[in-house]
């Protein structure tokens, strides 16, 4: 499961992703409720996806029986001005897999999106006309 990880990532993950418990052995961080939950939630979202007026950049990783490709479609179907871009070589921890592509993914989409980060200095009125 944490095979694509680097050195980095991985002790990051050790070191934060799982916790001791009173009787001296080791479990995961968040419940398996919690994650559970987020693992099922993907198709409960999409009305509110669908919604979003801002502009928005969505990243993927390779399909999963949580994520499909049937769902990747979708969300572009009701979202089409979100910049969609993916990464199929990684797994669903993609910013932990591949912290360099995936910033270079968000770069890319928010480019393509017209979010540089550059604020755009209003026009002031000399009140003449």
């Amino acid at each position: 499961m944490y095979s694509g990880l680097g050195d980095e990532a991985f002790a990051a993950m050790a070191t934060h992703g799982v916790t001791e418990t009173a009787s001296g052995l080791w479990s995961l961080a968040f419940p398996k409720v919690w994650e559970a939950h987020n693992y099922t939630q993907p198709p409960n979202v999409m009305g509110e996806l669908a919604g979003i007026n801002l502009p928005c950049v969505a990243l993927r990783a390779r399909p999963s029986v949580f994520f499909t490709e049937a769902l990747w479609a979708q969300w572009q179907r009701v979202s089409p001005g979100t910049v969609f871009l993916e990464d199929l070589s990684a797994g669903h921890l993609l910013p932990l897999e591949n912290p360099q592509g995936c910033c270079g993914l968000i770069a890319s989409g928010m480019a393509e999106a017209g979010m540089t980060g550059e604020k755009e200095t209003p026009a002031v009125s000399s009140g003449v006309s």
